[in-house]
């Protein structure tokens, strides 16, 4: 299923679909980088109290 479909009309041109699946990639690639740097750090602090328990 193309995504492009879903989101755009009919009446789009060609240039405006390139320029969203450039901006889908960006917003894709910036959540990536996002998550994969945050996600890591919210674990160690969540679990930052067993951490002090093994000293």
């Amino acid at each position: 299923m193309n995504i492009s479909f879903i989101i755009l009309p009919i009446c789009c041109k060609s240039s405006s679909l390139s320029h969203l699946k450039l901006s889908l990639e960006s917003t894709i690639g910036l959540l990536v980088f996002t998550v994969s740097i945050l996600a890591p750090a919210a674990w160690v602090l969540s679990n930052l109290e067993s951490y002090k328990k093994r000293d």
